[in-house]
């Protein structure tokens, strides 16, 4: 059976999504997204763990800004779930701490007048500290990743506002169903239909 430690340990693996998030947001900077715009999901990634190379990799654009965010709610949700696993394994690890100083009390307790009495006595303190010390080091580590969870889900569920204060003028643009230039069609244009056709000129005649 593996330790609290190791399940907490394997619970703070968050490889997978520290590579979602920093491709996320490498894929936005090839698609010319501006900085600003996407610094919660930059805080996100650093908070998963990803390195700065990782957000600069070289990565395909987004083809559209719903697609982008497609992704991130996708990211947000593993980022969920794994927030959920902790809390309930914290939950667990505390119930086994609990159990684990009964028994060190229990051993404490146990005669020692003979030496298979008191070689037994130490046994059983020994096996209980461990149990102890497992518990007490698992639940630090899952302390540790729920603050780091939900400071990242807080990024992830921050993010359609900074973005959209950013691109608020652009968004309201492609609303109203007006194309933009040629060198800033990322954003779902392809739903917007043609553009309004230009007013016919009065005749002064």
């Amino acid at each position: 059976m593996s330790t609290w430690t190791a399940r907490a340990e394997g619970l703070d693996d968050t490889e997978d999504e520290a590579d979602a998030a920093a491709s996320i947001y490498a894929s936005g900077w090839a698609a010319g997204l501006d900085r600003a715009a996407t610094v919660p999901l930059r805080d996100a990634a650093f908070g998963l763990g990803a390195s700065s190379v990782q957000l600069m990799a070289r990565k395909l654009p987004w083809a559209t800004d719903r697609e982008m965010f497609d992704a991130v709610d996708e990211l947000a949700t593993d980022v969920r779930w794994r927030l959920r696993k902790a809390v309930l394994m914290a939950v667990a690890c505390r119930v086994a701490l609990v159990a684990a100083y009964a028994a060190l009390a229990a051993a404490r307790a146990m005669p020692s007048r003979t030496k298979e009495q008191a070689a037994a006595k130490e046994r059983a303190i020994a096996a209980a500290r461990r149990k102890v010390a497992d518990c007490e080091e698992a639940l630090e580590i899952l302390a540790e990743l729920g603050q780091r969870l939900t400071a990242v889900s807080g990024s992830l569920d921050y993010l359609p506002e900074v973005f959209g204060a950013e691109y608020e003028g652009i968004l309201r643009t492609v609303d109203a169903g007006i194309r933009l230039p040629h060198d800033m069609t990322w954003f779902d244009l392809a739903e917007v239909g043609p553009a309004p056709a230009e007013p016919a000129p009065i005749s002064l005649c």
